[in-house]
């Protein structure tokens, strides 16, 4: 077969790419509702997030850690999905579409990842469903879901005059200090201004300035 060109790119080769969306959902798992119910308080959740075919996750000891997402059949049409930090739980009980992210799983745990290190879990201060808001926030702008937040805002904000973190932990939560310092609406800050600059790189890349005349 004749070669035309020699050793030259094809013209369409040196054009920009297009950027890649990726899929985004929210995985939740209620904790221990029976109890709340008793109790009149609201239900506590564990969540995830999946980017794709991986679940990004907040684990107690372990920090951010990242596991692939496998199908377990298909039923009445929904997807059952094994999701690793779920397993314990028998969950997710739900997985929600959240949107498309032009940035990837792995530039959000890039982002995060100094924020959620190893050994800085706090079931109050710092738990996965503070890595799922910032997660979510860094890649499509959005918020958890105040339901699933609930009961960590009714805690923060009612700990010392109620003790409501207390008996979610049926009596077994100690601050730990590896947490302290960690403050969200900081990290928000923060995930707002990298997504300012990681946009601004993107557009470079997408419209590169022509070189100089000379």
């Amino acid at each position: 077969m004749q070669s035309h060109g020699g050793n030259q790119r094809p013209a369409f080769d040196d054009q920009p790419q297009m950027p890649r969306w990726h899929r985004v959902r929210l995985a939740v798992t209620p904790l221990s509702p029976r109890v709340a119910g008793l109790l009149g308080m609201p239900v506590a959740y564990h969540s995830s997030i999946l980017v794709d075919a991986e679940e990004y996750s907040f684990a107690d000891n372990s920090g951010l850690v990242v596991a692939r997402v496998t199908q377990k059949n298909m039923i009445l049409r929904t997807e059952a999905l094994n999701c690793a930090s779920h397993k314990q739980l028998s969950g997710p009980s739900y997985v929600v579409e959240m949107g498309e992210s032009l940035f990837t799983g792995a530039e959000m745990a890039t982002m995060l990842g100094r924020f959620f290190q190893e050994n800085s879990y706090d079931l109050l201060l710092k738990n996965c469903n503070h890595f799922s808001d910032c997660a979510l926030f860094f890649l499509l702008g959005r918020r958890l879901p105040d339901d699933i937040r609930v009961a960590e805002q009714l805690c923060a904000s009612a700990q010392e005059s109620l003790g409501l973190i207390s008996i979610f932990s049926l009596g077994a939560y100690e601050p730990n200090q590896g947490a302290k310092g960690f403050n969200l609406a900081t990290v928000l800050d923060m995930v707002a201004a990298a997504k300012a600059k990681g946009r601004e790189q993107r557009q470079r890349a997408m419209h590169p300035r022509p070189a100089d005349c000379r």
